[in-house]
């Protein structure tokens, strides 16, 4: 599921085209699925938690990951949002090459870090900062159909 509302991005673009661009993104991605039903309702009212058993039961699966850039995970980690008793394992991806992502030992079974180089150039902002530039955007930032949604919609542009 994406996030509906990211807390540290007030004013992201709106949730219905986000969740077009992962949609595109993951369309030919075999092993990955979207969960598009009201998961900021499910959360809001019954916790993160219930929303994970729900994406279990929906895909028979018994495992979940969520992908977390590190900026994120500090957020989160820094609120107390990220549990040992969490039904889910975090995939945090690194931004900066050579930054070290502070893992707690008791999270150590539940946290992966991920260090790559093509992982440490993506970045969100990033992208944005091109589009709104008119700078050439190549395939390892953005799979091609989703920046022609991107420019199609008018998304990120000044």
């Amino acid at each position: 599921f994406h996030n509906m509302n990211p807390l540290h991005k007030p004013n992201s673009t709106s949730s219905f085209d986000r969740l077009q661009m992962l949609n595109l993104r993951i369309q030919n991605e075999s092993k990955l699925n979207v969960f598009q039903d009201d998961s900021g309702f499910i959360i809001n009212e019954f916790g993160k938690d219930l929303l994970i058993d729900l994406i279990k039961q929906k895909y028979a699966t018994s495992e979940i990951y969520e992908v977390l850039g590190d900026d994120s995970y500090e957020t989160l980690i820094g609120l107390g949002q990220i549990k040992p008793t969490d039904n889910r394992k975090y995939v945090v991806m690194s931004r900066e090459s050579g930054r070290t992502i502070h893992i707690p030992t008791y999270l150590k079974q539940q946290i992966i870090e991920v260090e790559n180089d093509v992982v440490n150039a993506l970045s969100s902002t990033l992208v944005r900062k091109k589009i709104q530039n008119r700078e050439d955007i190549g395939d390892e930032l953005m799979a091609p159909e989703v920046l022609e949604y991107i420019q199609k919609k008018n998304l990120y542009r000044p």
